[in-house]
């Protein structure tokens, strides 16, 4: 269906939307934390309320492409597992370790606020939980709770399934993932066993499951019945493990509807999402800050064209870490141990 090794539009611009999805749900999570008077002053409340709400989604969302990116990547290659692992070394670790030290160097700038904010939150931006920032292995189960750049916690989880995916990459080519859905989805479901974050392992090899689907013929009948699924993930209560995938598959199957005009954009888009994913919470937490220092900037996250500029500051800045720092030492990684 796609050409070999291509970028695949309709799959990038989702995983922009799923990461501002996030950025707006942590805009209001953490701006604003636990005084829900302020809620109905968010900035574009009536047209964002989903997204305040709900947005933490967009990181299931990020777990089912993940899965569908790895399948089309890697399930049709043989690759060596240095070279697999260097090059997810090179692509996830650089911009880890600056934003990192950006919380560092913030909290070395204004220890009291941090002091009081990592209190109320229960995050622990110690020596201990430094370290295990620094092995990327900060929600393996050896952590008190969240620390320093805490969005960091969902790649963390996916270094483990990556790796699961890797050493069973030979059996998943003969559709073994859903049979590892089936299972990671009965204990997801048993309350005999409570293994931490299995329902994003279900979403990632949903993700590769999908990849599979795709190969068949009836692209017709499989849009029928992805609209059907996504359509039932939405009835009563909601459900993710349904959803995500569902979405995947459906948008997908329009990839061929993308206009040209628009494609580049879209991947440009979708090549700074790692970037806007990591970037935005230094960015909230300094709005924070200046906040606590300058009472003139008091609650002035609240207004709409501080929300505008705060949206395009984070995207500009992100096209720049992209461009100018993880393309450049992705690069050079990749170079020096390829």
């Amino acid at each position: 269906m796609f050409l070999s090794h291509s970028r695949i539009a309709s799959l990038e611009i989702l995983r922009f939307l799923s990461s501002i999805s996030v950025v707006i749900f942590h805009y209001k999570n953490i701006l604003i934390n636990n005084r829900s008077n302020l809620i109905s002053e968010l900035p574009f409340n009536k047209i964002l309320n989903l997204f305040y709400t709900y947005g933490y989604y967009g990181v299931h969302i990020f777990f089912s492409i993940s899965g569908f990116i790895f399948a089309y990547t890697y399930l049709e290659n043989n690759i060596s597992a240095k070279k697999f692992f260097v090059n997810r070394f090179s692509r996830l670790y650089p911009l880890h370790f600056l934003t990192l030290l950006i919380i560092v160097f913030l909290e070395i700038l204004d220890p009291n606020f941090f002091k009081n904010y990592n209190e109320i939150n229960n995050i622990y931006n110690d020596i201990y939980h430094f370290i295990l920032q620094i092995f990327f292995i900060p929600y393996w189960g050896f952590e008190y709770g969240h620390s320093f750049n805490t969005p960091i916690w969902s790649v963390s989880i996916e270094i483990i399934l990556y790796t699961i995916f890797f050493l069973s990459m030979r059996f998943l080519k003969n559709y073994i993932s859903l049979i590892i859905i089936f299972i990671l989805f009965a204990l997801y479901k048993t309350s005999l066993f409570q293994i931490k974050y299995i329902e994003f392992a279900v979403l990632f090899f949903s993700g590769v499951f999908v990849y599979q689907m795709i190969n068949f013929d009836k692209k017709k009948l499989q849009l029928i019945i992805s609209i059907i699924i996504l359509t039932i993930s939405l009835v009563g209560n909601f459900k993710i493990l349904l959803f995500a995938p569902s979405l995947i598959m459906v948008i997908i199957l329009l990839e061929k509807d993308i206009p040209f005009k628009i494609r580049s954009t879209f991947i440009n888009l979708g090549s700074i999402t790692y970037s806007t994913y990591l970037i935005h919470y230094p960015i909230l937490i300094f709005i924070l800050m200046v906040e606590n220092n300058f009472l003139i900037f008091e609650k002035v996250y609240l207004n709409d064209l501080f929300f505008i500029s705060f949206q395009i500051f984070l995207i500009i800045t992100s096209f720049g870490i992209f461009r100018y720092f993880e393309k450049p030492i992705n690069f050079l990684i990749r170079k020096k141990l390829i």
